[in-house]
């Protein structure tokens, strides 16, 4: 797409289409010629040279003619200047239809150009780089001015691939796919530290739209907010286990029999409090160190998947047994799965998921662990019959800290980090999280591991 206007609207004579006025006057024009020959063939009848004398006239009036359309047809390809004389006759009236013609569409033109340059100006404003590529070659048919800015385009780009000028594999890859699906982010080519998010849309059968934008400012944001949350665990850390040693020695020397049964209440009430402190700690620290990249590679570590959800449910059938909670395995015989990743994670993870429908079940209810495996994916689920989450809740329900009941969320335990670090722990693992919720009947959650993450034994 070039939005050159001289490709879209160039004016051209051969263009117009005739109307059945022109054709009626393209008649009365040959009625014409031949009442202009009449006079020679009533010379050529009385004098008896009457071959000789029509083609005299048919000779002179076709000259003619032929003069007066050779003006009409400069006029046209001139566009009708000013100083252009108008003909007699039927080529006078044909003179004046192809010029109304004429003007119409420079009118049409003159709406054309505005418009075009009305969208121009609308994409030059656009706080990115909008770049239309060809399909086949992903050669550049137009692009903004911000693309000059963000990625050194040039007017002589135009028609050249854009990978010849943003060198980066990704790009080629992403832009090589049938059907592009999310966004890129690759490193500007003008300067390495800025980062640009990338997303393709379909415009035609040929053509795709390249959408840039700068996100180095909102990355710098969620990495400084990832460090404080990281400095700030670690300085909260060393005050707080002081604190529960503290606390801890008091409560022994309760036990002891010594003289603080006043502050036994009390002291229960720290311990509590300083224990969940450190667990919103440990959690944080956790999820800054995922955030961050700072745990080994989570690929190439085969786990067994059946032995793993044996240990979970054992180390966690005390804490469903103190709410009466029936916790349920679906028969593992046939989930024999090596899951590829790293251990602690993945046990982090579903130790989370399981919890989390543990804090949140009512006393007596139910809570079943199941997997499912098919040649393309491989998914570990928990359901619940707890309390669920309302349709308007889910978006956020993996944000750090949200809560859909705080009191409730508070008087069961939880930290608000629990969930967060499961999609965290899913993402550095290629899988994601689905959650089904119906408010008071349940949830399902479910871990969704695509078939390079896991392999069959």
């Amino acid at each position: 797409m070039n939005f050159s206007v001289s490709k879209y609207v160039g004016y051209r004579i051969n263009s117009i289409n005739i109307p059945l006025t022109l054709l009626n006057k393209m008649k009365r024009l040959l009625e014409n010629q031949i009442l202009h020959i009449l006079p020679f063939l009533l010379g050529g009848w009385l004098s008896g040279s009457f071959f000789e004398l029509l083609s005299l006239g048919l000779l002179l009036s076709l000259l003619w003619y032929h003069y007066q359309s050779r003006r009409l047809q400069r006029w046209c390809q001139e566009g009708f200047p000013p100083e252009h004389q108008e003909l007699a006759g039927c080529l006078g009236e044909i003179q004046n239809t192809l010029q109304l013609q004429h003007q119409r569409q420079l009118r049409n033109k003159r709406k054309l150009i505005k418009q075009i340059s009305r969208y121009r100006n609308i994409f030059n404003v656009i706080p990115g780089a909008f770049i239309i590529l060809e399909r086949d070659n992903h050669s550049i048919a137009w692009f903004n001015l911000n693309a000059k800015k963000l990625l050194g385009l040039q007017k002589s780009d135009m028609g050249h691939p854009l990978t010849q000028f943003v060198r980066n594999p990704a790009l080629v890859e992403y832009l090589d796919k049938p059907k592009i699906e999310g966004a890129l982010q690759i490193k500007s080519p003008l300067n390495s530290d800025f980062v640009l998010n990338i997303e393709c849309f379909k415009l035609s059968r040929k053509q795709r739209a390249l959408f840039a934008r700068d996100i180095s400012h909102s990355q710098r944001l969620e990495q400084m907010q990832r460090e404080f949350i990281s400095n700030v665990s670690h300085e909260l850390r060393t005050p707080l286990t002081v604190l529960c040693g503290f606390v801890e020695t008091m409560n022994d020397a309760l036990t002891d029999g010594g003289k603080l049964s006043e502050w036994e209440e009390a002291l229960d009430l720290m311990e509590q409090q300083s224990h969940r402190m450190n667990q919103i700690i440990d959690d944080l620290l956790l999820l800054s160190q995922l955030e961050n990249h700072q745990l080994a590679d989570a690929k190439h570590h085969p786990i067994d998947i059946k032995e793993m959800v044996g240990h979970l449910t054992r180390a966690l059938l005390p804490l469903a047994q103190m709410k009466s909670i029936i916790l349920t395995i679906h028969d593992l015989s046939d989930c024999g799965v090596h899951l590829l990743g790293n251990e602690r994670e993945i046990y982090s993870a579903f130790y989370n998921l399981i919890t989390n429908a543990i804090r949140y079940t009512q006393d007596g209810g139910e809570i079943c662990i199941s997997c499912t495996i098919d040649p393309s994916e491989f998914c570990f689920i928990v359901n619940d019959n707890g309390i669920g989450i309302s349709e308007e809740d889910i978006p956020r329900i993996t944000e750090r800290f949200f809560r859909a009941d705080v009191s409730r969320s508070r008087e069961n335990g939880g930290t608000g980090l629990g969930l967060a670090i499961v999609k965290q722990v899913l993402l550095r693992h290629n899988a994601y999280l689905t959650i089904d919720s119906i408010p008071d009947v349940g949830s399902s959650f479910s871990c969704h591991f695509p078939s390079r993450q896991f392999e069959l034994f």
